[in-house]
């Protein structure tokens, strides 16, 4: 006799998916975006707890629209791209929370080699079969040691994850 899971696969569709930053230079708001988003999204019908989230963005990908601020975050005081090409996420932990389609979801976020645990309340939904992931958090840009010897870079990041994903067929 064998088991069978109620589990689904998903994958990012890229060009509906965003993730944005913003933080604060010299007191003014600097926003820009990743792509190049790649991973998957295991979800288990049965039990969300069991799910999973795991997702990769190209580093390289840095976009301000600033050609010369994008160019310099490249480089090893910041995102260091040439050593550390991904920026990844993997979950730990989803739990249910309050609110319509709320979860809390704990993961490991890796930049630039660092890893810190980080959590996200983001809402998952479904439409006509894409899973949508939305969730909004802040990281402090010294815990992964991008721009360490700027004073005039704000400490705390904003991001906000906005992954749409279509299931793969077994």
């Amino acid at each position: 006799m064998s088991t069978t899971t109620s589990a689904q696969k998903f994958i990012p569709i890229e060009n509906d998916s965003k993730i944005k930053f913003a933080i604060k230079n010299f007191g003014l708001t600097v926003d820009g975006t990743f792509s190049g988003l790649t991973g998957t999204l295991t979800v288990n019908n049965e039990s969300i707890e069991k799910s999973e989230i795991a997702l990769s963005v190209n580093a390289a990908s840095v976009n301000t629209e600033n050609k010369a601020r994008d160019k310099h975050l490249k480089n090893e005081d910041y995102f260091d791209v040439a050593t550390h090409p991904l920026i990844s996420f993997k979950s730990t932990k989803i739990t249910k929370t309050t609110g319509l389609h709320k979860f809390v979801v704990v993961g490991n976020l890796t930049i630039k080699g660092i890893t810190k645990p980080t959590e996200v309340v983001a809402t998952i939904t479904t439409k006509e079969g894409v899973k949508l992931i939305k969730g909004t958090f802040e990281v402090s840009r010294k815990t992964f040691k991008i721009g360490d010897r700027s004073m005039v870079l704000s400490d705390s990041v904003k991001l906000n994850v906005s992954i749409s994903c279509k299931e793969v067929q077994p």
